[in-house]
């Protein structure tokens, strides 16, 4: 029940708005349907699983498979655990770059002042 016609179209323009999925960049680290599922935590588990990262680093090239086909198969391991945020292999190529260009700055950086 509404008090007026007001009402019921104030009512309907936030139902509106809160149907309407928000475009635009969602953080990778936010993106899941918890904060302990989401992309990133999904690459960081896949990635320190044994034998996954030499597998990504040199590649599969006894069956063919390439970083791109492993970015690809990450993204279909994010969407089974229910994110639904689209990370394309392209995507999933890029930030696993990123994050070995952070780790090789952090441990040139440890290794410069000492502390390792």
């Amino acid at each position: 029940m509404f008090c007026g016609k007001q009402c019921f179209n104030n009512n309907k323009k936030v139902l509106e708005v809160a149907s309407i999925k928000h475009k635009g960049r969602v953080p990778w680290q936010t993106d899941g349907p918890t904060l302990e599922i989401n992309s990133m935590v999904v690459i960081i588990d896949w990635l320190t699983k044994e034998g996954n990262y030499n597998h990504w680093w040199g590649g599969d090239k006894q069956n063919g498979m390439t970083k791109m086909g492993i970015a690809n198969e990450i993204s279909q391991i994010i969407k089974d655990k229910g994110i639904t945020s689209e990370r394309q292999g392209q995507d999933i190529h890029v930030k696993i770059n990123c994050l070995e260009q952070q780790f090789q700055a952090e441990k040139d950086w440890l290794s410069q002042t000492g502390l390792v």
